[in-house]
């Protein structure tokens, strides 16, 4: 989850930067956002995760927000929005997020 959410996090900061909702003090060099930022998210995530520790979530309405989330930053970032190198990053990083998981749920015992 730590990694689905800093995927997710690729499309966000620039849209945020760029449409004025924050401002980094010196620009990074992923699209003006500081690298450090990525590690915060991964880090402080999965700190959450594992102290929330879910159990019996339902896998397949998660899956269908996260590949609609996918898509409509992709199509917004990209196509709307005018940001294509942020959209194109955040696809292919939550599209391989999505497929690594869905990979992973097919391999698992049926019971």
């Amino acid at each position: 989850s730590a990694l689905a959410l800093t995927a997710w996090d690729l499309f966000l900061d620039p849209q945020m930067v760029g449409w004025g909702f924050w401002v980094w003090d010196q620009p990074g060099t992923y699209f003006g956002i500081p690298l450090v930022n990525y590690l915060g998210w991964l880090l402080v995530s999965a700190i959450i995760t594992v102290v929330v520790r879910p159990t019996k979530l339902p896998i397949m309405p998660l899956a269908a927000v996260y590949a609609l989330v996918w898509f409509l930053q992709s199509v917004g970032l990209g196509v709307f929005w005018g940001q294509p190198g942020p959209a194109l990053v955040g696809c292919v990083a939550m599209g391989g997020i999505m497929v690594a998981a869905y990979w992973g749920h097919q391999q698992r015992p049926r019971s």
